[in-house]
């Protein structure tokens, strides 16, 4: 049950960050950013009924449990967010680089000051972690 809380809670922050960028993209008539936000309100409030509808029956709230503590799940979503996130930074990097060529120095300043932040926040949580660990 806890754990369905939490997922819940989750995906009613993703709601009113949808709700947000549907404001936004109404407010400055951008369909882009309103679409986004549509989309991100629509997949919340389905994910929140499909998790009410779950809480009403003990042995799926079980069954997810077990699949969320499952140790092989666990270890492929580490790696794939390890891999995502050294893939993003080469892929910012390479970006910087290019905008850096083209003479948008501004634009590559603040994906190099992204990717400087990226990799800070990467070594103090390491850091934490190793303690912790």
């Amino acid at each position: 049950m806890k754990l369905i809380k939490k997922k819940m809670i989750y995906m009613a922050c993703v709601a009113a960050a949808g709700i947000g960028m549907l404001a936004v993209g109404l407010l400055r008539a951008d369909s882009q950013i309103s679409g986004v936000g549509i989309g991100m309100l629509v997949v919340s409030a389905l994910k929140l009924i499909q998790y009410l509808r779950m809480m009403k029956d003990p042995e799926k709230v079980r069954q997810l449990e077990v699949v969320q503590k499952e140790e092989r799940l666990i270890f492929l979503a580490n790696k794939s967010a390890a891999i995502t996130l050294y893939a993003l930074i080469l892929i910012a990097y390479a970006a910087m680089l290019v905008l850096l060529f083209m003479g948008h120095s501004l634009p590559a300043t603040c994906i190099a000051y992204g990717v400087c932040g990226t990799l800070i926040i990467y070594c103090v949580v390491r850091w934490i972690l190793s303690k912790k660990y």
